[in-house]
């Protein structure tokens, strides 16, 4: 199905916000997920802090060239937000736990709606496997904001099984976009640069080449769920990580090593040549893929001492 894009008033910026009472369901990173898709798109965007007890997306993006605004508790902050941003096509706000039912961060985040029109505006709410009353909390964060056309589930693999509670019916219309998995080690990458992964990609280290060419197919298959790049107005971003993606390595560094390029090379190659012993038609093969990948295996622990 292909799927109405989502800024009506092309005068105006978009808007995507999230919510939800629980932590550690990857808001923030979700948040500069997509972003990143806009970004690549050659969009301009800018973002809204709206977590004030942590803080997060300020923190995550110090060292970002895209603004950041904090939402304060303070007279015509969403004017002043609306007026910095009124030029951006899309502006991305991140919301910390409990922050989207505080009833003064809802009603400047109303305020920013009505600036930028509600057929402009998106709220995005984050479902991850195996996380106690996240569907209730959920539920009711949709149920609050049942005005806004344009609300959407991000079906977040953050643990990498895929297994998510079935959606209950008021949550059933809202269409879903996958997150994939994505490993501390590739976070790493560029959390630790304090950047948006579009700005890894766009710069990526010598040494960081085929963990880049990772982060650029899961962007991918981001941009590609349910139509989802098509909905923001960025498909230009599609062929962009296409090309950032081609000859992407399989198989994804352990959390607690630095994904070098060469040490994830070793690391993906030990892994295909265990897999082709397993599946060897004669034991002559199988014994020369297990010692193929010893060999890998080997060389990969010897870069480990150095990482």
């Amino acid at each position: 199905m292909i799927l109405e894009s989502l800024r009506g008033d092309q005068e105006k910026p978009g808007l995507i916000f999230n919510g939800g009472k629980a932590g550690g369901i990857s808001k923030t990173g979700s948040m500069m997920d997509v972003a990143s898709i806009a970004i690549l798109a050659r969009l301009d965007v800018g973002f809204i802090d709206a977590d004030r007890s942590t803080g997060a997306l300020t923190k995550a993006l110090g060292n970002s060239k895209f603004p950041v605004e904090k939402l304060v508790d303070e007279s015509g902050i969403a004017a002043k937000i609306f007026a910095e941003y009124k030029d951006c096509d899309f502006v991305f706000q991140d919301n910390g736990a409990i922050g989207i039912a505080d009833p003064s961060i809802m009603g400047i985040t109303s305020e920013i709606i009505q600036a930028v029109g509600i057929n402009n505006s998106c709220l995005c709410l984050n479902l991850i496997p195996h996380k106690s009353g996240v569907i209730e909390d959920i539920s009711q964060i949709y149920a609050i904001y049942h005005w806004l056309k344009n609300r959407r589930i991000f079906h977040v693999n953050i643990d990498g099984s895929g297994k998510f509670d079935a959606l209950p019916e008021l949550l059933a219309p809202a269409p879903i976009t996958e997150i994939p998995h994505l490993t501390a080690s590739q976070i790493d990458v560029y959390s630790r640069l304090k950047i948006l992964p579009a700005e890894l990609l766009l710069s990526p280290p010598m040494d960081r080449q085929l963990v880049c060419k990772q982060i650029a197919s899961r962007l991918l298959q981001i941009a590609q769920s349910n139509n989802f790049a098509a909905f923001l107005g960025a498909e230009a971003a599609i062929a962009v990580l296409q090309a950032m993606a081609v000859d992407a390595p399989r198989y994804v560094m352990p959390d607690g090593f630095v994904s070098s390029d060469e040490a994830l090379r070793e690391y993906n190659d030990l892994q295909i040549y265990n897999n082709k012993a397993l599946f060897a038609d004669t034991e002559q093969l199988r014994i020369q893929h297990l010692n193929q990948s010893r060999r890998h295996l080997q060389r990969f622990n010897e870069l480990k001492e150095h990482l």
